[in-house]
Parts: C-alpha cells; sequence; structure tokens
C-alpha cells in the first residue's frame, strides 16, 4: 500500500472536483476505491441494523493512502458495537496529487481536527483496522451546528477554502446516469436522522 503524507498532498490542491462526485450515487458505478460496499439506507432503522458500530469519536489528524484521505479518531463514547480507543476511517473523497485537486464521492468534507462527530461505521474489507462509513450521506454527524452549501449543477468545483468552511457540499445532480430519487431522499432524511440520533444517545447538538 503506497503511503503518501496528508500534508504533502493537500499542500499541492488548490480545488474541490465535483465532476466524480456523482459516482458515489451512479446506479452502476462503484462508490469508491476502497469503500465500495455503502449501505443503502432507507430508514433510522436500517441505519443502525447494517451499522456495525455507532459511536462518538473526535477527528486527531488526517492521512492518505493511495490517494484515499482517511481520518484517525479518538474514540469517546461507544453506543453500537465495539470499537477500540482509536481507529482510521476512510473518508468518501480523495486528493489527486498530479491534477491539484480533490475528488468527492459523497457530500460530507473531510472531517475537521479536534471536531467531534457521531459516525456510523462498518469494518474495511480491505484493510485491517480501518473502518468506512456505511453510507455516503447519513453516517457522519458533526456535533459542532453543521455548516452546509448547496450547488445548482452536477459539476461544480469548489476551492480550499471552502472545503475547510462547510462541512457538506450539496450538489444538485444534473448527470442522468446518477439515481437523484434516492441521493435526495438520503439528504432530505439527513436531518431527521440527525436529531433522532442525538436525542436516543443523549448529544447535545447544535441545531443545524
Amino acid at each position: 500500500m503506497h503511503y503518501t503524507t496528508y500534508s504533502q498532498a493537500y499542500e499541492q490542491f488548490k480545488n474541490i472536483n465535483m465532476q466524480n462526485y456523482t459516482e458515489a450515487f451512479a446506479s452502476k458505478h462503484p462508490r469508491s476505491i476502497y469503500v465500495n460496499t455503502y449501505e443503502q439506507i432507507d430508514s433510522l432503522a436500517s441505519l443502525k441494523k447494517k451499522s456495525e458500530a455507532i459511536a462518538l469519536v473526535k477527528c486527531l489528524k488526517q492521512a492518505q493512502y493511495d490517494n484515499v484521505i482517511s481520518s484517525q479518531l479518538q474514540v469517546e463514547k461507544v453506543f453500537q458495537g465495539h470499537l477500540p480507543r482509536l481507529i482510521d476511517m476512510y473518508e468518501s473523497c480523495q486528493i489527486n496529487a498530479m491534477q491539484k485537486n480533490m475528488t468527492m464521492y459523497g457530500p460530507h468534507t473531510p472531517m475537521k481536527k479536534g471536531d467531534s462527530y457521531l459516525v456510523c461505521l462498518k469494518k474495511s474489507q480491505y484493510h485491517h483496522g480501518f473502518y468506512h462509513m456505511v453510507n455516503t450521506v447519513l453516517a457522519v454527524y458533526p456535533i459542532k451546528k453543521l455548516k452546509k452549501k448547496t450547488f445548482p449543477g452536477g459539476e461544480e468545483v469548489v476551492t480550499k477554502r471552502e472545503n475547510l468552511e462547510y462541512d457538506m457540499l450539496d450538489v444538485k445532480y444534473v448527470d442522468p446516469h446518477v439515481n437523484n430519487r434516492k441521493y435526495r431522499k438520503a439528504m432530505n432524511d439527513y436531518p431527521k436522522f440527525r436529531r433522532a440520533l442525538f436525542k436516543q444517545y443523549g448529544l447535545a447538538g447544535e441545531r443545524s
């Protein structure tokens, strides 16, 4: 497995390429290089059932493996399943150092260092000790107030500053190969799931 430091790759890219973002919800395309086992979630009950672990975590730092970004997380409280104190989670995005951009495979920007999140995870089938989000939309919930930006088209390019400023980038798909109905349902379910999970687990998150 080729390793490149996150800082080396991060400093080279200037923009986020949203064109390949559509692959996350394409009907016949694997959703990412290492995390093509994302589950389709139709209800809050199915989210819990398909999650091997649900936990409150704090982001410590990022790393870069074969262009795929991973976040090192400190597990603060486990609500479902079992997790060690420290885990690595693949983000649904990658930095393309040669192209000087970052490609998104879901609406969530990489976790912010020092921030806490409620996460719904599965073990990676590829690398021991790594986890991935169980769904590209419905598996990561910032504890702080969610900052989201919506784009009207499906092939937007955003800046590194916007990546740092926002937690979620919502693209209005125009690609005919994308299952927009499934994506919009997931995005509409997101705030409802967030409120229900925070209430169940006693998390005092700020209103989005």
